[in-house]
């Protein structure tokens, strides 16, 4: 990959203290032509104080303290298992703001206490992120997207009320559900629309929603009327799939081409067995599950990230030199 040098002069703010010891852990935030540099564990809680809607928030590798976040932000990391937020509760984004919440390449851990939310941003596109939390996570009142992802609750995914939620080659870890009050009109319950995604629990609590082309780990059942289904790959003993493959657990006698669910899948749910890529096809005729599709899964972040950043000499009126490796 290509690597970049950046110089040049910039308004830094930053801790004498964090300064001096040189703590790897770098978050820069840009408003418009300006970037500042933050350092240290509290780097990103620094960045999002001062932030401002449509600003950019760019973390280097390392663990960083959390804090909710209430403004419509871009936020960057270098890998999704390399930039980690610790304690996110939940991104509360104000109705009607014209900017888009922004999340790719990084891991976002909420509390053991509470539920991991985002709700009320109009715009949300989550990318090559990791949503990891023991508690439930929801959307409300928000359209977000996620793509390339992995989102794990300790029990329920939820499409929560005015919210709909589009999942394309992601893992969705926990069971999935929907708001859904039958006097609301459909624009007000939540909806999921799901393509070539690895759901590992039960849609028991899911209306008003689409999935296609994707895999489920346990036998669970679709509510038929509410609900669209094509093309998924689900074990026997599920029902409510339409157009879709029933695969039996384990094949009796075994026999290594027998389509056994056991002898279908790698790591990553990646489908290996090649009697299996050639029969179970999605709605454009790739294989079904997150190695289809438009968007193969693929975690590589799409845009340069920062390695390190260096201030290499000292100006007069609190500007610095600065430069920035980004690769």
């Amino acid at each position: 990959m290509k690597r970049i040098i950046i110089t040049f002069i910039a308004a830094i703010a930053f801790a004498a203290g964090a300064m001096a010891e040189q703590d790897n852990r770098v978050v820069t935030c840009q408003h418009g032509s300006t970037i500042r540099a933050y350092y240290g564990a509290d780097a990103f809680k620094s960045a999002v104080a001062d932030a401002a809607n449509g600003d950019i928030i760019t973390l280097t590798a390392g663990t960083f303290n959390g804090c909710n976040v209430n403004k419509a932000v871009t936020i960057r990391g270098e890998g999704i298992d390399k930039s980690i937020i610790s304690w996110i509760d939940y991104f509360n984004i104000p109705q009607g703001d014209e900017h888009v919440l922004y999340l790719e390449s990084l891991t976002v851990k909420g509390s053991t206490t509470q539920f991991v939310g985002i709700n009320g941003s109009e715009k949300v596109f989550i990318s090559k992120c990791k949503f990891w939390r023991e508690s439930d996570i929801y959307f409300k009142k928000c359209n977000a997207t996620i793509m390339q992802s992995i989102v794990r609750g300790l029990h329920t995914l939820q499409a929560g009320e005015y919210s709909t939620v589009t999942c394309l080659n992601s893992q969705l870890l926990e069971n999935l559900s929907t708001y859904y009050n039958a006097s609301y009109t459909p624009e007000q319950n939540g909806h999921w629309y799901i393509s070539n995604c690895a759901i590992w629990g039960n849609v028991d609590g899911l209306r008003c929603s689409t999935i296609k082309n994707s895999t489920f780990r346990v036998a669970c059942s679709l509510e038929e009327g509410t609900n669209t289904s094509s093309h998924c790959l689900v074990r026997e003993g599920s029902s409510g799939f339409f157009n879709s493959y029933y695969v039996k657990p384990e094949a009796d006698p075994w026999d290594e081409n027998d389509l056994a669910w056991n002898n279908i899948f790698g790591e990553w749910w990646e489908i290996t067995n090649d009697n299996a890529k050639a029969t179970y096809l999605g709605t454009d005729g790739t294989q079904v599950g997150v190695y289809g599709g438009t968007y193969p899964w693929n975690t590589t972040p799409d845009l340069p990230t920062v390695k390190w950043l260096d201030v290499t000499e000292s100006y007069k009126n609190g500007k610095l030199n600065v430069q920035i490796n980004v690769e």
